[in-house]
């Protein structure tokens, strides 16, 4: 019986607790702390699908601008097989120039680059098929919200553009890329090997346009930070090779052979280099050499040139003799060494 009437009691002061509040405050205050829940939770979807189409719209850029690019060479290419065309089927006379096998190479060629630009044009439907399943998504979010309140996510702030500008600035950019793909599939179905005119319309269509481009790049993207973040790559470590032991010692050999040639090598050229005389040296030993020939050359030319006695003979014989002994290359072929005779001696007077 206490524990029932503890319950009764605890139930009575609380409805007494919500009679005393002012009528319908707290269901008030309920639905609005619900709504405000809804509305955030609205946002982060319309931001979901946002990002989504944001991701989606950069894939197609890239994928478009590579299209393009093939379109341009089949289309120089169509060019040039058209002038050919032209040419050969032009008539100056009853009959072609040239017979109709070329023709129908050139027509051959022609389809053959026809079907890369019909191709390209197909994989830019599906890419836009596929796009606009994301911006549909983005629409069918973003009308939801109530455009009129005053919030940050509508309104924008400093580092945030108001999410009208992003619902406009999407469909946007899907109306142009489906008019260039329309472009793009109406000049093809004109394009003929006989029409000239006609491919060159076609690369003006194909004409890259650089503002698009700016544009594109410059405004797309919501913000930066509320992406996820990307992992970083894993860096593969480096470990050292492992090397046996008999590897270890074959390296150590190696190196030791190495320096003992080094060693070698240096000692040999320090050898040669205390063996031959240094420059100066030479040069002085020639001057020396060269200083005692020309002595010893004007000294047995005034001995030839005098006429003396025998005394002056034997001293041009002892020169010449030491000439010659000292450089063999002066001794000329018609040489004969004097016979050894005996310096001569004052003879006596002879007697009165």
């Amino acid at each position: 019986m206490r524990v029932i009437n503890k319950r009764l009691t605890v139930q009575y002061l609380q409805r007494s607790e919500e009679c005393l509040n002012p009528l319908g405050q707290s269901s008030l205050f309920m639905s609005s702390r619900r709504v405000h829940q809804d509305h955030e939770g609205l946002e982060a979807s319309v931001l979901k699908e946002l990002l989504n189409l944001d991701e989606a719209l950069r894939d197609y850029f890239k994928e478009w601008l590579s299209e393009l690019s093939l379109q341009r060479m089949a289309a120089e290419k169509l060019l040039k097989l058209s002038k050919d065309y032209m040419v050969k089927t032009e008539m100056s006379c009853s009959a072609p120039k040239f017979p109709i096998a070329d023709t129908d190479a050139i027509v051959n060629k022609y389809q053959v680059h026809y079907q890369i630009i019909l191709s390209s044009n197909s994989a830019m439907h599906r890419g836009l098929n596929a796009l606009r399943k994301f911006l549909l998504a983005f629409r069918r979010e973003s009308r939801k919200l109530d455009l009129s309140s005053e919030t940050p996510f509508v309104l924008g702030d400093m580092f945030h553009k108001p999410i009208k500008f992003f619902m406009d600035l999407a469909e946007e950019l899907f109306g142009y890329f489906h008019c260039s793909y329309l472009k793009l599939d109406c000049g093809s179905r004109h394009l003929d090997p006989a029409d000239l005119m006609a491919v060159e319309n076609y690369q003006k269509i194909l004409a890259p346009c650089e503002e698009f481009d700016e544009y594109l790049q410059h405004n797309l993207g919501y913000c930066q930070c509320l992406r996820p973040v990307q992992p970083c790559p894993p860096v593969p470590r480096q470990t050292p090779p492992k090397t046996n032991g008999l590897e270890q010692l074959m390296v150590l050999a190696q190196q030791r052979r190495c320096a003992r040639r080094v060693s070698k090598m240096t000692a040999k050229t320090e050898e040669v280099m205390e063996a031959t005389p240094s420059k100066q040296e030479s040069v002085e030993l020639n001057l020396e050499h060269e200083l005692r020939m020309n002595q010893l050359s004007m000294r047995l030319a005034m001995l030839r040139q005098s006429r003396g006695n025998f005394q002056t003979g034997y001293d041009r014989d002892i020169v010449e003799q030491m000439i010659y002994a000292l450089s063999p290359s002066l001794m000329p072929d018609t040489y004969l060494p004097p016979q050894s005779r005996a310096a001569p001696t004052l003879s006596s007077p002879p007697a009165l």
